[in-house]
């Protein structure tokens, strides 16, 4: 298995509005971790904060990893910000990263870091034994729901718009297949099938729908 690490171009912007922003997902290889990282240099509270438990970290709601199809679609990850995060904690003994966000009126950095591992044995960096092979999917995406600054998500006195846009940037932790390596066992593999029946009737183009439901 060879390994491949890269950073996507595309960034998802976050202003400080509720939204949902949606991201496309690459699909050459076998996705083992996603990471999420979460930066602006410039943000200001209205005032002295007295942060929440989780606070910064209940503005994010929800961020799944999609496949869509022609019709439908199924959720293949799905979890809050503040899951995630203990998640991440309880799985490496430490967050990805520690979480940064201001308190004061002085302009300061708000920084947070989540991993999405689809890994069985979360400290084996060469465990692809269920790593999601998305050459398999027609579309993947990420979609990050966003909150707007509040008293019940970051504490007193939360920023009323951001001096400075989130940028969220993800990565890709992936793995490349070799020659006469089998996933047929992967459980989140589908076998496909689907029956096109032709019309008797010769001379006349005909069109197939070809598309699955996922």
């Amino acid at each position: 298995m060879l390994k491949n690490y890269r950073t996507l171009s595309a960034t998802q912007d976050w202003d400080s509005t509720a939204q949902t922003i949606i991201t496309q997902l690459p699909r050459d290889f076998l996705a083992q971790r996603y990471y999420i990282d979460m930066n602006s240099s410039g943000i200001v509270a209205a005032g002295t904060v007295t942060p929440i438990v989780d606070g910064g970290l209940k503005m994010i709601t929800n961020i799944k990893v999609v496949a869509v199809g022609e019709g439908s679609s199924r959720t293949i990850f799905e979890c809050n910000g503040t899951d995630l995060y203990h998640m991440n904690l309880f799985d490496y003994g430490a967050p990805v990263s520690p979480i940064t966000f201001p308190l004061t009126t002085g302009s300061g950095q708000l920084h947070m870091n989540f991993c999405i591992d689809f890994r069985c044995n979360k400290l084996d960096p060469d465990d692809y034994s269920v790593a999601l092979p998305t050459y398999l999917l027609s579309s993947l995406q990420l979609e990050i729901t966003y909150a707007l600054p509040s008293t019940t998500n970051y504490g007193s006195n939360p920023p009323t718009t951001f001096a400075t846009n989130v940028t969220t940037r993800i990565t890709c932790v992936e793995g490349i297949p070799e020659a006469g390596e089998d996933f047929s066992s992967n459980p989140l593999m589908t076998v496909l099938s689907k029956t096109l029946t032709a019309d008797s009737s010769s001379g006349a183009l005909e069109s197939f729908d070809t598309f699955f439901q996922v």
